[in-house]
């Protein structure tokens, strides 16, 4: 877990991250494969914009992001991504 300028350092974000990967692994996905489909399939979301801290990133995870966007989120892990919003709703003030 990278920590830094980007404001990931405060109290709330490891505890938030570490809930998001726990849902994601309990359901045999990547983390990207939990948040993709989730952005996408809000109502107001056009477009998800993937963000990369650096070039190597983006490079590497390219066919992941693409591939995560295929996966289908079953109904109760929206509602479950929810939960843990309302638990952790400022990780990175």
């Amino acid at each position: 877990m990278q920590v830094g300028p980007l404001g990931r350092d405060g109290p709330a974000f490891t505890p938030a991250v570490e809930a998001h990967c726990g849902l994601a692994a309990s359901h045999g996905l990547a983390p990207v494969q939990l948040a993709l489909p989730f952005v996408a399939g809000r109502p107001f979301i056009t477009i998800a914009i993937v963000g990369a801290t650096s070039r190597e990133q983006l490079a590497g995870d390219f066919a992941e992001n693409l591939d995560a966007l295929a996966t289908v989120l079953d109904h109760e892990t929206p509602e479950a991504i929810d939960r843990i919003h309302l638990l952790h709703t400022t990780p990175s003030p």
